[in-house]
């Protein structure tokens, strides 16, 4: 319960009300908790008007290099190399559609490359906007150096093929294990 007295000095009477306010205290705990949440996340977490963004959390700044008080000048993919792409994205979330596991390259405030994907949805009635992202820089470049290596081991095998192929003696393969194939 919460309290509130008055005292009439003329009549020396005590006028005192209470309202219960357990429900406000649990929405308070409900909220913490969800700031904790938003805060704590290794995942960037935005919060969004239209595409504008209003809240970002820590994971945020950590990912994209701006600060919450850099916000203003800043909409959801403002970052994005490709902006027809955003903007293809915006429409699509102003429509109504969520955006699940989009991946988009972006530029981080010192000028680097940085691979996004985004899972973001948008509510048509308020243009209130809720987005994740997820920093996928290093899983890119591994699968491009995968690609590469692939490549390179491809022409390898077709080279030794072709030396295999053009020998005019037998030619025996032998592995580590010194099995004969």
């Amino acid at each position: 319960l919460e309290w509130s007295a008055t005292i009439d000095v003329q009549t020396a009477i005590v006028y005192a009300a209470a309202r219960d306010v357990s429900e406000l205290v649990n929405t308070e705990n409900i909220l913490k908790l969800a700031d904790t949440f938003f805060n704590m996340s290794s995942e960037a977490f935005v919060v969004g008007k239209d595409d504008r963004l209003l809240r970002i959390n820590p994971a945020f700044t950590k990912t994209f290099g701006y600060a919450e008080n850099e916000l203003e000048n800043l909409t959801i993919f403002s970052m994005a190399k490709d902006q027809q792409v955003a903007k293809e994205a915006i429409e699509k979330l102003k429509k109504g559609e969520s955006l699940n596991e989009f991946v988009i390259d972006e530029k981080h405030k010192n000028g680097s490359d940085i691979w996004i994907n985004w899972n973001i949805i948008m509510d048509k009635q308020t243009g209130s906007m809720y987005g994740v992202a997820r920093d996928i820089t290093q899983i890119k470049l591994a699968q491009k150096n995968l690609d590469e290596y692939n490549k390179i081991v491809e022409k390898n095998e077709k080279q030794i093929q072709s030396i295999i192929e053009g020998a005019p003696d037998s030619v025996v393969v032998v592995n580590a294990e010194t099995l004969i194939k």
